[in-house]
């Protein structure tokens, strides 16, 4: 019943928009009653909150078979692969990730599977980088946890500012530059405090 009411609603929203959407329109595309639809949920918010759950989560398996299978590419192409199957994910429904992007721009999920998932995603990150650690220049266990956070962000931002790069593909390459250079090149060198030491 809950995954049937979520599905629906990720249906409704994306045709309609978060706004224009109604309960009634996702009990109905559900096949059930409206008031079984709130003994789930209280109102729209809430639906909208488990939508992004259940996109999150598919996000993070995505990405985790894409680190999975770029362990075995060369460097030159394996973390674009990883960008690109992220990219590809958004772009399934891309009204949707925009809704989610508008209304619930810095919402994690919670619980046990959402937990399972970030665990794995991290897992096969932390075994992607190590694979390519030749390359890396920057802390693998640093890196682990600033490379999703830092690739969202990139990819919200531009979705949200020019929704035509997701569309292009041009932000795989830009998002793969980004990352790229945090990844190998080296540690930026401390600014000189003291002027008599730049003499």
């Amino acid at each position: 019943m809950v995954d049937s009411l979520v599905e629906a609603a990720a249906q409704v929203f994306s045709q309609t928009g978060f706004d224009r959407a109604s309960t009634n329109a996702i009990a109905e595309r559900a096949g059930v009653s409206i008031g079984s639809l709130y003994q789930y949920f209280p109102d729209k918010r809430a639906l909208l909150e488990a939508v992004n759950e259940s996109y999150v989560i598919g996000l993070w398996l995505t990405a985790s078979r894409a680190c999975r299978n770029a362990c075995a590419l060369p460097w030159s192409e394996a973390l674009r692969s990883i960008v690109a199957a992220k990219v590809d994910y958004h772009m399934n429904d891309s009204r949707l990730f925009g809704i989610l992007q508008n209304e619930l721009p810095a919402t994690f999920p919670v619980g046990a599977e959402a937990d399972l998932a970030k665990q794995q995603l991290e897992h096969e990150l932390r075994n992607f980088l190590v694979a390519h650690r030749t390359m890396i220049r920057v802390d693998i266990d640093r890196a682990v946890q600033m490379l999703p956070v830092v690739g969202k962000g990139v990819l919200a931002t531009s979705f949200l500012s020019n929704p035509d790069d997701l569309k292009s593909g041009r932000i795989i390459d830009e998002v793969t530059k980004v990352l790229s250079h945090y990844l190998t090149e080296s540690e930026v060198a401390e600014p000189v405090t003291d002027l008599s030491k730049a003499q």
